[in-house]
């Protein structure tokens, strides 16, 4: 009996290994199925005009399990969008994005998911793979009263951020928030940009100081690098609640799933790992169950031979 419990043990640990690389391999077979979007203005339509709730957060990179997180608060608190303020993935590869599209399908919030691009998008590529993937890098997500005007501002802002936002000077939009990834480094943009427009607030990521509320170009403005990548002072992940009306804008943290650095970088690795790996675990799940289940049987049969020899 002492012999069969390790090999039962072999074959059981086998198994896991098989199914886990197999799972692993398939769920990544899938094709980017997130539609990219290339409007420049989108709309989300709110039953009152005046108000609109959204909840944002950035720099998820490896961890995945965020994700699942957003998508419960998103349902809790009845959002009208997802915000994630940039680097989304680890590096700018389709390994990468294919395990970033997959827990996007996974989140399930109930609403629309608006994506900016993070340094971790725009560096190693120039931001290609994330044009072809999520869509326009510049936009603005209109909501009845308020605007969200959406700037990659990484490389500082391009033509095609100030072109969106001449577009919004254009439409004499209301209420207008600004975000992006990182805090604008030349004050200059944001002051030049609040003469024309009425920006209420701005939001950001990218920085490792944890959730704090600042004052940019005489408005307030809000770091939120909740993903888990950036945490700084605080202990778990976290996201923004912002819910905007006729009195301004008011912002809740609100805590996301615990985070533990070791384990989501282990997990990480090994979903955005290339097949080989994926299809090597296979192998060698199978190859220990077999090799565990013949020494099994081997000694099952011996053991039934010495019995009917004494009989």
């Amino acid at each position: 009996m002492a012999g069969r419990l390790p090999r039962t043990i072999v074959m059981l640990v086998s198994l896991g290994i098989l199914v886990a690389g197999a799972w692993l391999e398939l769920e990544q077979m899938q094709q980017m199925m997130l539609p990219a979007d290339y409007r420049t203005f989108r709309t989300v339509t709110r039953k009152d005009p005046t108000r609109v709730r959204f909840l944002c957060t950035g720099d998820i990179r490896w961890n995945i399990s965020v994700f699942e997180g957003i998508g419960k608060l998103a349902a809790k608190f009845d959002v009208d969008f997802v915000l994630l303020l940039g680097d989304v993935v680890k590096k700018a590869n389709e390994r990468s994005y294919q395990v970033f599209v997959s827990e996007m399908h996974e989140m399930r919030p109930g609403c629309p998911v608006f994506i900016l691009p993070g340094n971790d998008e725009i560096d190693f590529d120039g931001g290609a793979l994330f044009e072809k993937v999520v869509g326009a890098r510049n936009f603005a997500v209109e909501a009845g009263d308020w605007t969200v005007l959406c700037l990659d501002n990484n490389n500082g802002l391009s033509e095609a951020s100030w072109q969106v936002i001449r577009e919004l000077i254009s439409k004499r939009a209301g209420h207008v928030i600004i975000a992006c990834h990182q805090p604008f480094s030349n004050n200059k943009e944001a002051t030049t940009i609040a003469k024309q427009i009425s920006v209420e607030a701005y939001f950001w990521g990218h920085l490792s100081k944890g959730f704090r509320k600042l004052q940019l170009a005489g408005k307030p403005a809000w770091e939120v690098p909740g993903g888990g990548a950036h945490l700084g002072p605080e202990k778990n992940p976290f996201a923004a609640l912002v819910e905007c009306d006729s009195l301004g804008v008011k912002v809740t943290k609100l805590d996301l799933p615990e985070y533990h650095p070791l384990w989501h970088a282990v997990e990480y690795q090994l979903v955005t790992a290339p097949p080989a790996v994926h299809w090597g675990m296979v192998a060698l799940g199978a190859a220990g169950f077999l090799v565990a289940w013949a020494r099994l049987r081997r000694k099952t049969r011996r053991q039934t031979e010495k019995t009917n020899l004494n009989l």
